[in-house]
């Protein structure tokens, strides 16, 4: 009876992806969880290839960045305070996209550095941010939305894997940028649009329509 209510339950909250809406929120969960692991794992390696660091010294950029990310996440909940979520979310996906493309470029140490605590600061948030939006939707669901978010963790264990296949691929640390970048994209253009201008539900017809006009 027990394994049988898990069940249930399981289903009922993986039903919440036939909503756009929550489907949209879900995978942006799973790029910014993504883009936060695959950041940790990219960090010593960048700096080893680009500023020609030993593995021992490169190791502390990923405390640069974990230092960033907690700043950010503590000026998050202040600017939260004073600013709507909507300008929030813009402004700082937006910084992130720029800073991640500044890394197929960068080669100094610290300018590298510098990047990896910009965008350690504007992701820190997003999670909430996102998380707040998909509740937001379907209030009287809070509890399995929120498992549902959760399970976005996942991402996590996702996204350094394609990073490790495309760098593999491409012959350098390119690669896993290009993967953050992707994910960084569709943060800004796909769920922000769609926040910004009820943008959900055409973005899911263009995917169908285009999916078909490659099909024929």
């Amino acid at each position: 009876e027990v394994s049988s209510n898990e069940t249930a339950s399981f289903i009922k909250i993986i039903s919440l992806l036939k909503d756009n809406r929550i489907l949209l929120c879900f995978i942006g969960i799973l790029c910014i969880v993504g883009l936060d692991v695959g950041m940790n794992t990219l960090t010593p390696k960048l700096l080893m290839e680009r500023s020609g660091l030993a593995k021992e010294a490169a190791t502390y950029g990923s405390s640069y960045y974990f230092a960033a990310w907690i700043i950010g996440t503590l000026f998050g909940i202040a600017l939260l305070s004073k600013f709507s979520e909507k300008a929030f979310f813009k402004i700082n996906m937006m910084s992130m996209v720029i800073m991640l493309g500044g890394l197929f470029f960068a080669k100094d140490q610290a300018v590298i550095l510098t990047l990896l605590c910009f965008i350690a600061f504007a992701s820190s948030s997003i999670f909430a941010v996102i998380c707040t939006l998909a509740i937001k939707f379907r209030p009287a669901q809070t509890n399995e939305i929120s498992g549902l978010m959760i399970t976005g963790i996942a991402g996590g264990a996702i996204f350094p894997l394609l990073m490790g296949i495309v760098s593999e691929t491409a012959g350098s640390h390119h690669g896993s940028i290009l993967i953050l970048l992707l994910c960084g994209v569709y943060l800004y253009f796909a769920l922000l649009s769609w926040y910004l201008n009820n943008f959900c539900t055409g973005f899911f017809e263009k995917i169908k329509y285009l999916y078909l006009l490659l099909k024929c």
